[in-house]
């Protein structure tokens, strides 16, 4: 039921690489990558059955890359204390969404790339210091959301940030939130920076070089600066975001529900310690 909420609310067809059945060597990583945690003293509690699921996924089933992923992303969750209680995602989850209502505008819902895969659309805004622990919840259950599909788990996520309304004035705190959506296990297949003037992109262009040196994320390769019809190429029209011309869709905050509902699922008993 939750599969058939998810696909309605996307009004999607499903492509033949959506298979919902997790093949032997993806379950067997699994395994593996929650073993290597647990006996590196994570608590269980943070290791829901998507948090390990993502993270081996961008990870390209790799577990020492995984759980080096993992450590990251928890690490920015424990600086912001989005998981005091060590529940992981859950926790984020489970908190009052009113706290974050008003940050649902810096996303826009989406239908999938030409390749079938889903799409984090990220509209650019100010974030002052007080809000950033608000701000980085919300990026977390937008991810997750975006990610919740087969094909988008297995083959990557196209990111489009649209800078176009994005202030020019600085808070303060731009390197370090760089630095935080570095962290995020992501497999991107495209960046596309849309709206940059040319100081905008010095800028960008300034903070991903420093990001890069503490991250050493090899996809900063990939990020490219064009204009919507850049981003038409990879994004058929009717995939756009509405206010760029795609159909109508959900409220986002109505859309990460619904995706995170129809998540995957492992079959039972497939981690026996």
């Amino acid at each position: 039921m939750a599969a058939q909420l998810t696909e309605a609310v996307e009004g999607l067809s499903v492509s033949d690489s959506s298979s919902p059945e997790w093949s032997a060597e993806e379950l067997d990583a699994f395994r593996e990558v929650k073993r290597r945690l647990l006996a590196d003293g994570v608590p269980e509690g943070r290791l829901g059955d998507r948090e390990v699921v993502l993270t081996t996924m961008c990870s390209k089933l790799r577990p020492d890359k995984a759980v080096a992923k993992f450590g990251d992303f928890f690490g920015i969750l424990d600086e912001y204390q989005l998981d005091p209680g060590k529940g992981g995602f859950r926790e984020l989850e489970a908190s009052d969404w009113a706290e974050i209502d008003q940050f649902w505008d810096r996303y826009s819902v989406t239908g999938r790339d030409v390749g079938g895969r889903g799409i984090m659309w990220i509209n650019g805004g100010r974030t002052e210091v007080e809000e950033e622990q608000r701000l980085v919840r919300t990026s977390c259950m937008f991810y997750y959301a975006a990610h919740a599909d087969m094909v988008t788990l297995r083959d990557g996520i196209t990111m489009v940030i649209d800078t176009s309304n994005a202030p020019t004035s600085k808070v303060g705190n731009e390197r370090k939130l760089q630095r935080t959506w570095q962290a995020y296990p992501l497999r991107p297949q495209n960046i596309f920076i849309v709206g940059a003037s040319f100081i905008k992109r010095l800028t960008i262009n300034a903070l991903i070089k420093i990001a890069s040196l503490v991250t050493s994320n090899k996809v900063i390769g990939r990020v490219q600066f064009v204009e919507l019809p850049g981003v038409r190429q990879a994004i058929g029209e009717e995939d756009m975001p509405a206010q760029h011309g795609g159909k109508e869709r959900p409220p986002v905050k109505e859309w990460v529900k619904a995706r995170l509902a129809g998540f995957p699922t492992l079959p039972d008993g497939w981690f026996e310690g």
